[in-house]
């Protein structure tokens, strides 16, 4: 009996020793956080709809609020007048080329036997003259028709560049979320007058939260890009697979809020772990413990 108890004796602190190496690994602890983004109004204007619920989580596409266009619409039925008022200028350009051409064959017509009568003394000369002036200015206004179709075609263009502009505003003008995420604030209530760019509400992307942690430097050649790192929070007995997806490329001094006061003034490396949150379990603020093997 005291055989086996000394031989015990003897081998404990090789057991200990496999034991730590088998053990080996490092803790610490974060706070959970998470990507935002921010709504913003692209139109001006009254807003006449909103269902911003703070701390819920929203589909992707929900219908956030919906911005007064009546501006817009006054400005398109503007717009499509003018248009309006050009296509009947169009056509009358038309009407006018045709008719000149016309006229201007006549004159053409009349020159060439006019000129053979003032070459026999038939006619004076004066009246060809008359005739060659009138045939010129036709052809004058005949070449000025291109010039005149030109430019309505480009106030025609531009009209319909500020049409599909006012639709684009008026499409702006219906705002849904952008991705799903929990509303962490909202910062406009309805009837309120809207600016672009006026801040809405933030939006909270919770479907993969991250978490930072922070590893002292002799540790740092122990772990690199896409290892997988457990994590715990107070309460559930399933732990979380992160991801590291960022290591900081220069070392800092350890947060207060991490370490014990004898580890305060290491230096360390901050590593941002990426962890899928599908059923929005972890929380934005939740402690967590995280661990990793090395």
């Amino acid at each position: 009996m005291n055989r086996f108890v000394a031989c015990l004796l003897a081998l404990f602190p090789f057991l200990i020793t496999c034991n730590g190496r088998n053990q080996q690994g490092y803790t610490t602890t974060g706070t959970i956080e998470a990507y935002t983004l921010d709504i913003r109004a692209a139109s001006p204007g009254k807003l006449l709809y909103t269902n911003i619920p703070e701390g819920v989580k929203i589909p992707r596409d929900h219908l956030l609020s919906i911005v007064d266009t009546t501006d817009f619409h006054l400005q398109k039925q503007q717009i499509h007048t003018k248009l309006n008022g050009i296509s009947i200028q169009l056509q009358s350009l038309s009407n006018k080329a045709e008719q000149l051409q016309i006229r201007l064959n006549y004159l053409n017509k009349q020159h060439d036997r006019l000129a053979k009568l003032v070459a026999s003394d038939g006619v004076a000369r004066e009246k060809l003259d008359e005739l060659q002036m009138e045939r010129d200015v036709t052809q004058a206004q005949l070449e000025d028709i291109p010039v005149q179709r030109s430019s309505l075609l480009n106030q025609q263009e531009q009209l319909r560049e500020q049409l599909a502009l006012l639709d684009f505003r008026i499409e702006e003008a219906v705002i849904r979320a952008p991705a799903s995420g929990v509303v962490l604030e909202r910062y406009v209530e309805r009837g309120e007058r809207l600016q672009p760019g006026h801040l809405m509400a933030t939006l909270g992307l919770t479907d993969t939260v991250w978490v930072m942690m922070y590893i002292p430097e002799p540790l740092l050649s122990e772990i690199t890009l896409g290892d997988r790192i457990a994590v715990n929070t107070d309460g559930q007995r399933s732990s979380h697979q992160g991801t590291v997806e960022w290591i900081a490329p220069e070392a800092e001094f350890t947060p207060k809020t991490v370490y014990t006061e004898d580890t305060r003034t290491s230096l360390t490396y901050g590593v941002r772990v990426q962890i899928p949150n599908p059923d929005g379990a972890l929380k934005i603020g939740m402690p967590v413990t995280l661990r990793f093997s090395h």
